[in-house]
């Protein structure tokens, strides 16, 4: 992944796998994480103009806690909240689990906003509107997912998003070096969103983006 990234003129990476709870994609314990970070670690002693960040795509559990415990999140560069289970709550009660998961200090990003999968799953009922402005007081990040099967945040949010002050991040969720590919469809949905470079975290180095990602809340 990093011999690809750099050959795509990229400056830094991020590797977030899933947290320990998501057993269908082999998630990694609080233990295996631990052996990653020291793997990253030995890397980055190696490398020159570049930098993989250490975080994980942590699951917002139905009742908005994370799945792994702040002692374990404390040690990461960042930490992306995402749902992956129990999609059928109502809109209310799933609106209510983000936002609780938004005012968590150890979440710094939010993933795929609406859990949609293209022509397989629909996204899951959620205000939209009310996540954005609770990331917006907390702030937190919101993902701009690439991959052809999710494109999520739409467009227009993504503009509501930035309005309020929110930062975006254009990820390609790669998991593999092909995916990276994806970029430029999220670049696409950027621009539809009239973001510039100046909306989307990643777009800054590696150290500034970690600092707009740990700004805290606002006011």
């Amino acid at each position: 992944m990093v011999r690809h990234a750099r050959a795509l003129g990229l400056k830094y990476i991020g590797v977030s796998d899933h947290s320990q709870i998501v057993t269908y994609a082999n998630g990694l314990t609080p233990r295996r994480l631990q052996e990653q970070a020291e793997a990253i670690a030995k890397l980055n002693a190696r490398l020159k103009g570049f930098r993989v960040l250490h975080g994980t795509e942590c699951d917002i559990l139905p009742d908005g806690s994370l799945d792994f415990p702040a002692e374990v999140l404390r040690g990461l560069d960042f930490v992306i909240g995402s749902v992956h289970s129990s999609f059928r709550m109502s809109r209310e009660e799933m609106t209510a689990r983000v936002c609780k998961a938004l005012s968590n200090e150890h979440l710094h990003i939010l993933g795929h906003p609406t859990g949609r999968l293209l022509l397989e799953r629909e996204a899951y009922a959620i205000d939209l509107e009310a996540v954005i402005a609770a990331a917006a007081e907390h702030g937190k990040a919101i993902e701009i997912n690439c991959h052809p099967q999710r494109l999520d945040l739409e467009s227009p949010y993504a503009r509501r998003a930035a309005g309020l002050g929110v930062g975006l991040l254009v990820s390609p969720d790669a998991h593999w070096a092909g995916d990276f590919a994806n970029l430029q469809l999220g670049v696409t949905a950027a621009r539809r969103g009239w973001l510039t470079k100046t909306n989307v975290i990643n777009c800054l180095p590696w150290k500034q983006a970690l600092a707009a990602l740990r700004r805290g809340p606002r006011g």
